[in-house]
């Protein structure tokens, strides 16, 4: 596990567009208290099954940090969760767009137990 401080106490989220891998590592050593490797908005659809190769191949070279992932809504989301899931050094998902408990539950029931998600909700609908 990561030597950043606990989610819940982090002031400072940098996230990082998951297809600049050549920024995953300088992201990695800053002073941060949390590092968030992009799926999502920063990613345009066309780069997103690159994206996701790239942050996979990142984890598994020992990198540690979040991911913020599409939305449920999305068909990049299971992609998403199928590409990060138990994947080493995973702090947790971010999960963008949340609309429903229900998007929570499917997004756990496809990640390892304890897994962490942080739910984003971006809108007031």
């Amino acid at each position: 596990m990561s030597t950043r401080i606990r989610p819940e106490l982090a002031r400072s989220w940098l996230l990082v567009p998951g297809n600049a891998p050549d920024r995953f590592d300088p992201a990695a050593t800053s002073p941060a208290d949390a590092v968030v490797l992009d799926l999502e908005d920063a990613v345009p659809a066309a780069d997103k099954p690159g994206a996701r190769a790239g942050v996979v191949d990142w984890f598994r070279g020992g990198g540690e940090a979040w991911v913020r992932i599409n939305d449920a809504t999305t068909p990049y989301w299971a992609e998403d969760l199928d590409a990060v899931a138990g994947l080493p050094g995973l702090e947790g998902v971010m999960l963008a767009k949340t609309e429903s408990g229900q998007q929570v539950d499917a997004t756990a029931d496809r990640l390892p137990e304890n897994t962490r998600i942080l739910v984003l909700i971006e809108s007031a609908t």
